[in-house]
């Protein structure tokens, strides 16, 4: 389990968040099922018909835990993971990358769960090896600084 989780804080976790504050659809597609993927990427068609292009970025990502290992009803096993960041949310406007939502100097740490499982089906996949994100969520936010 310390393998996983080190693969997490590394490699896993980060690739998922980037994917999210960038709105990198294709990314988020191999990492997540289909109902995380369109709550997830709800937003970016939005985000493009507005102009605006994504500037967000993740200072530092911590305390991240394995909450639960279970297995559901069907025989799905299931981790639960809790992480904090601290990250910057700025979006800008695609032409004149002038800022309209957000403050580049203002940092927030947020408290994330993230439910994954591993699919037999996707074990080739080189990216993700199998991992599947079932649920993401932000639970808490507040400003840092």
């Amino acid at each position: 389990m310390d393998t996983f989780l080190k693969e997490c804080r590394e490699f896993i976790i980060p690739e998922i968040m980037d994917a999210v504050l960038h709105t990198d659809s294709e990314t988020l597609h191999e990492w997540c099922s289909e109902a995380t993927y369109n709550v997830l990427t709800a937003g970016f068609q939005d985000q493009v018909a507005q102009g605006l292009v994504s500037d967000c970025k993740i200072l530092e990502l911590r305390n991240l835990d394995l909450v639960s290992a279970k297995v559901l009803e069907n025989d799905i096993p299931v981790l639960i993971i809790s992480f904090n960041t601290q990250e910057i949310t700025v979006f800008r406007n695609r032409l004149t990358r002038e800022v309209v939502y957000g403050k580049e100097d203002a940092i927030e740490e947020v408290t994330y769960a993230c439910v994954m499982t591993i699919t037999p089906e996707n074990l080739s996949n080189p990216l993700t090896r199998g991992v599947r994100v079932m649920d993401m969520a932000k639970h808490n936010s507040r400003a840092y600084i």
